[in-house]
């Protein structure tokens, strides 16, 4: 009786020991706000043809590698931050799932947002007998030319991009007064 109860408190004792342990997560050296600039602050006024917002995730354009390398996200997959500590500035990018940018684009009207795919199952019966024929590559061209979306990958692809993009909530940086001369041992 008295060995049952003991290997309970000593299971009971370890699991104390190991839930009262602290998770870290070390990050050497502050970020920057290089990448600050590039979403304008909430300043939409900005925003022209020459002069457009990167959109979150397109690496192709987007200046903010603080952003991308070395943030902490936090949240639970409907809302969430990026955190981006430094010593003098507390940097946040903020997110919610449900907000974005353009779409649908109904200039052409809503039929035109909805109708994504060609028109292309009278093009089974060519695809078909390529195949049972050994004709690979003219299966494979057929193919890729009609079993395809109307929709361009790209939003540059389409006069008015219908779909528009994910966009972040916004961006909060916090002042903290404290000065960076003298800081070691950075740990965040």
């Amino acid at each position: 009786m008295r060995l049952p109860l003991l290997t309970s408190l000593l299971l009971v004792a370890g699991s104390v020991h190991l839930q009262a342990q602290h998770n870290v997560v070390w990050f050497d050296q502050p970020t920057s706000l290089k990448g600050q600039q590039c979403w304008w602050g909430g300043h939409p006024e900005k925003y022209n043809k020459a002069n457009k917002p990167v959109r979150a995730g397109d690496s192709a354009v987007n200046s903010d590698h603080e952003w991308e390398y070395r943030s902490l996200p936090l949240g639970n997959g409907s809302i969430g931050c990026n955190v981006m500590g430094s010593v003098a500035t507390e940097r946040y990018t903020l997110n919610e799932k449900t907000l974005w940018r353009g779409g649908p684009n109904t200039a052409k009207g809503a039929a035109d947002y909805w109708n994504q795919n060609k028109q292309s199952a009278h093009v089974l019966k060519d695809i078909r007998q390529a195949f049972a024929d050994g004709d690979w590559d003219k299966a494979a061209q057929l193919t890729t030319q009609n079993f395809n979306s109307t929709v361009p990958y790209e939003a540059t692809g389409e006069p008015q991009f219908r779909f528009g993009s994910f966009t972040t909530m916004g961006e909060l940086t916090l002042a903290t007064n404290i000065s960076e001369q003298g800081i070691s041992h950075y740990r965040r």
